[in-house]
């Protein structure tokens, strides 16, 4: 029996009532979100025990995935806000602040500041 004749025997309880035929097209109403799901999980429940192993490896696979680049995303987001921090306390610095009151406004520690102003220094000293 064929993957689609599998997927409507499992689907069929749900079809009927809306006596729909599913082995010409796919109709719109089937495009909504809760057949699509439905799908899904007659898919899965079609598949021999092989299939369902590769496919829940896949699909671990596939989300290790995602959460290594979502947690790239916010490291790459709080680097950002880093440099800016430290854009700013330059300015600060050249505007005559002082280290306490550029690490307060800022969100840099007073090391963080003192080092930026270091640098600040020598690259005005060059």
């Amino acid at each position: 029996m064929g993957g689609l004749h599998r997927k409507c025997r499992v689907l069929n309880p749900f079809l009927r009532p809306i006596n729909l035929d599913i082995q010409h097209e796919t109709p719109t109403l089937l495009q909504e979100r809760t057949f699509k799901k439905l799908f899904k999980i007659s898919e899965y429940s079609a598949m021999n025990e092989t299939d369902k192993v590769s496919y829940e490896e896949s699909l671990k696979t596939f989300r290790d995935y995602v959460n290594t680049l979502d947690q790239a995303k916010e490291e790459g987001k709080e680097e950002g806000k880093k440099e800016q921090a430290i854009e700013t306390a330059k300015s600060m610095l050249l505007d005559g602040l002082s280290i306490e009151k550029v690490a307060q406004y800022s969100g840099l520690s007073i090391e963080e500041v003192q080092n930026t102003s270091l640098a600040t220094n020598q690259k005005v000293g060059d």
